[in-house]
């Protein structure tokens, strides 16, 4: 798996001082469109920033109570010589605006 080269309107970026509500959000603005991914760990300008912890839970608990309607999310960890980063899959929501 490789880090995509870009952020787009299917791709972001966040490193691990995102704050639940604004991965709430993009996640719901993801949910609301095509869908897409959220790699947390990586800057903006496509630097591995890495990742201090698993944040999996966290992650999955935003999906099913910090949004409505719960969203089924997928998070998978990849490492990178020594940085871990997360890839968060948010499908297209299924009961869109």
């Amino acid at each position: 798996m490789n880090i995509p080269e870009t952020e787009n309107q299917y791709i972001e970026f966040k490193t691990e001082q995102v704050s639940a509500r604004d991965l709430a959000e993009e996640i719901v603005a993801f949910a609301n469109s095509e869908g897409g991914e959220i790699w947390l760990g990586v800057e903006d300008d496509r630097r591995l920033a890495g990742l201090s912890r698993s944040y999996e839970e966290d992650v999955m608990n935003i999906g099913r109570t910090g949004v409505i309607p719960p969203i089924n999310l997928s998070y998978q960890e990849y490492t990178f010589g020594e940085q871990r980063v997360a890839r968060l899959i948010v499908p297209k929501g299924v009961d869109r605006p």
